[in-house]
C-alpha cells in the first residue's frame, strides 16, 4: 500500500524523497536513485543509468549494480570462496 501511495504522489507531480536500505523497494518505487557509500554520494540516476554506468546487463537487479558501485561484490565473492 505504501509503494502504491508513493507512486501515485509522484504521478501527481509531488517530489518524494525516500531513504531505504531495501534495494528491491527502491528499484520498484523510485524514478531516480542515489547510492551513498561511506557517507558520500557515489552515483545517481535512473536504474538504467546506473546499470549503464557499471556495465551491468539491461535486466540486472539494483543489488548487482549497488555491489559493483561499492566494491562489495569483491567482498561477497571472497566470503563465498572462504565458506
Amino acid at each position: 500500500m505504501l509503494k502504491r501511495t508513493l507512486r501515485q504522489l509522484a504521478r501527481d507531480g509531488v517530489t518524494v524523497f525516500m531513504s531505504t536500505h531495501s534495494l528491491e523497494v527502491a528499484e520498484e518505487t523510485c524514478d531516480r536513485i542515489g547510492i551513498i557509500n561511506q557517507g558520500r554520494l557515489i552515483a545517481e540516476g535512473t536504474v538504467d543509468d546506473l546499470r549503464r554506468q557499471t556495465g551491468e546487463r539491461a535486466n540486472a537487479k539494483l543489488e548487482a549494480v549497488f555491489l559493483r558501485l561499492t566494491g562489495a561484490e569483491d567482498a561477497e565473492m571472497l566470503t563465498a570462496l572462504r565458506a
